[in-house]
């Protein structure tokens, strides 16, 4: 199941605060527990609800946000652009998600066991030279609607340890800047 229509942020919050189950939720706008999971996730990061309560109320939440928690290395979701570029095709495109071993990168075509060599700019956030990454394609897709545009999951393979250190900085200054949704940093 797929949204058929987009869903109002202040009707799931009222639903969700009405008593609804996850159950209903989903057979009420039509969607499936991906869906919900993503709808969730956006209520707190736009504020309309916070975080502790939909801890509380939804077990689905609940699970994802424990999902990240015990990950080995927090992986953070970028909402803001930020741009990497691949040496090999001379092509940029920009960081979807990132943790200390693995990155999703939107913009850049790919196949998987494609081993790469990337360019990150982080001197915007931390003041160090672009990073140098070495990561090998994991997963592959294609994404969007009326725009189709490739997706790809990366393992890191390589990077020295300079690097590495700057970006453990750049994960824990973005993993900070999601107000609310991480209760600690490991």
């Amino acid at each position: 199941m797929n949204s058929p229509r987009p869903i109002s942020a202040a009707a799931l919050v009222t639903d969700i605060r009405s008593g609804m189950t996850e159950a209903e939720l989903m057979a009420k706008y039509g969607i499936s527990r991906k869906y919900l999971t993503k709808a969730l996730r956006r209520l707190v990061s736009l504020k309309a609800v916070p975080h502790s309560e939909l801890y509380e109320r939804s077990p689905t939440y609940r699970k994802s946000c424990d999902d990240i928690q015990n990950r080995r290395r927090p992986r953070v979701d970028v909402s803001i652009p930020l741009p990497i570029y691949c040496v090999e095709s001379a092509r940029e495109g920009l960081i979807r998600d990132i943790s200390e071993t693995g990155f999703r990168v939107a913009g850049i075509p790919s196949r998987i066991g494609v081993v790469r060599t990337f360019q990150l700019s982080v001197e915007m956030f931390i003041g160090f030279d672009p990073l140098l990454l070495i990561a090998e394609c994991v997963w592959e897709e294609t994404r969007g609607a009326a725009v189709r545009y490739p997706v790809a999951g990366y393992d890191i393979k390589y990077v020295s340890e300079a690097d590495l250190e700057a970006l453990r900085k750049l994960v824990q200054l973005l993993l900070l800047s999601k107000s609310g949704e991480w209760k600690t940093l490991r």
